[in-house]
């Protein structure tokens, strides 16, 4: 079994975060673990390009697990691709 790398998350951290973000902590919680492993995956968002790409990717994988976009945009997610 390959190992992809570790995750350190802090909750001090995200909970601070997820208050000045008015975002709900276990939101916030999703969002930062789906990052973590997206970079573990390999994505980045060193430029526009691929900030896009991992961005798209985590509103549509956290709205089908029921998160809101961490991002808080109301339009079309389509235009982050």
């Amino acid at each position: 079994d390959a190992e992809l790398g570790d995750l350190a998350i802090c909750a001090a951290v995200v909970t601070q975060e997820a208050r000045d973000q008015n975002k709900t902590v276990v939101a916030h919680s999703a969002h930062m673990t789906l990052h973590g492993c997206l970079h573990l995956a390999g994505y980045d968002h060193m430029n526009e390009v691929q900030a896009a790409k991992m961005e798209s990717l985590e509103i549509r994988a956290l709205a089908e697990l029921g998160f809101p976009d961490p991002y808080g945009n109301d339009d079309d997610h389509d235009t982050h691709i």
